[in-house]
């Protein structure tokens, strides 16, 4: 069975911890000295985790295999379209993978909005002689 830092290293994937520790309100350091195993996170930060990362609490510390959904926003690749948990039988990289590139794709688009677009420099007239 797998511990709380490997999980929580196989659900961020590919997500700088900086983004995590933003999205949930977590310091960064505190984050990473979740995922190096010098500490655990209380039952709040236990639960913003869960929140994120679309899964249980008892997922996280390794008390079942079994991956649940805990919301709306999160129920990816599940084929249930109704509110409320579900339960996720796809591979737990799956999922974070699905949520991971949801995430990308967002900020992806709040940073094109953001960004203004570049307009080409006016044609310069020729100087006549």
């Amino acid at each position: 069975m797998s511990t709380f830092k490997e999980r929580l290293v196989s659900l961020r994937g590919f997500t700088p911890r900086r983004l995590v520790a933003e999205a949930t309100g977590i310091k960064e350091a505190t984050y990473t000295a979740w995922e190096l195993g010098r500490s655990e996170p209380g039952i709040d930060c236990l639960n913003k985790l869960a929140e994120y990362f679309g899964c249980s609490g008892d997922y996280l510390l390794g008390l079942t295999e079994s991956v649940t959904v805990t919301g709306s926003n999160n129920n990816t690749n599940t084929g249930n379209n109704s509110p409320g948990a579900a339960s996720v039988n796809s591979s737990c990289a799956d999922c974070a993978l699905a949520r991971t590139i949801e995430k990308q794709a967002a900020i992806i688009e709040r940073l094109s909005a953001a960004i203004p677009t570049a307009q080409p420099a006016p044609a310069k007239a020729k100087a006549r002689k």
